[in-house]
């Protein structure tokens, strides 16, 4: 290696242990923003104080900071809800979009558990369904599900008959509260409107099959949950707002996640 490169090497170690410095002080005054706005009952996703900061910088540096603030995002999150936030419910009620906005919201990875399998299964989850039937479907489920209780932190939709397995409930507890979202049948009808990836409705896909499938189901959701979120005739955002207020209300008796 050439004298020159060493040096080069040497200056640019340097600016990282400076980086490293700054960014260990940075963290250390966002945990205490995260006491203020816990005490506070503040949100911790500012749209408008990250756009404030992004403007400030262009192309890589924009993204440096991007970077930044979503670990800052995330910093905070643990320290206001300290634990993976669990979504439940059935079909159509949001899960999946509430998941991953709900996500970025916190600065944390977002899981669809109905992606991942169809990932490890290698083909859509009613192509399974087809082929192997709903109690192989729900093997590999709870397979995936024994699989992720050692994460924290993480956001996570599960499909919408995970939870009536005991086992499976008692995996997702270990990571932390299951809010519940909920919906009319004919809000449910409304939005899962041409979607034919749902092999437990089959036939069933109407307002009235939907309405007796969801009757078999809700006893057991609400049994289960500690959040519960009605989503009709709200709009994502406006369900994770639900969401965070109902967890930092509940925070007391969620202290034990």
């Amino acid at each position: 290696m050439s004298r020159v490169l060493q040096e080069l090497r040497a200056q640019l170690d340097h600016c990282d242990a400076q980086l490293l410095r700054h960014f260990r002080k940075r963290m250390a005054i966002i945990q205490e923003v995260a006491a203020y706005k816990k005490e506070h009952r503040l949100p911790i996703y500012d749209p408008q104080r990250e756009e404030e900061i992004l403007a400030r910088y262009e192309e890589s540096e924009q993204e440096f900071f991007r970077t930044l603030l979503r670990l800052s995002r995330f910093e905070q999150s643990l320290v206001l809800f300290p634990y993976t936030i669990v979504l439940i419910g059935f079909m159509g009620v949001g899960k999946s979009s509430v998941g991953a906005q709900l996500a970025q919201h916190l600065g944390r990875e977002f899981l669809d558990l109905d992606q991942m399998l169809e990932g490890r299964l290698g083909m859509p989850i009613a192509e399974f369904f087809a082929r192997h039937g709903e109690v192989a479907f729900r093997q590999e489920e709870s397979l995936l599900l024994a699989e992720l209780t050692p994460l924290r932190g993480v956001v996570i939709a599960t499909g919408g008959g995970a939870v009536l397995d005991p086992q499976n409930v008692a995996a997702l507890r270990q990571q932390g509260p299951l809010v519940l979202l909920t919906a009319e049948p004919q809000t449910i009808s409304t939005r899962l409107a041409g979607d034919r990836t749902r092999p437990v409705l089959a036939e069933r896909a109407t307002v009235k099959g939907i309405a007796e499938l969801l009757a078999e189901r809700q006893p057991v959701y609400e049994q289960v949950a500690q959040v519960t979120i009605r989503t009709d005739q709200l709009r994502v955002q406006e369900v994770v707002t639900a969401v965070l207020r109902s967890l930092a209300q509940a925070d007391d008796k969620l202290a034990s996640f």
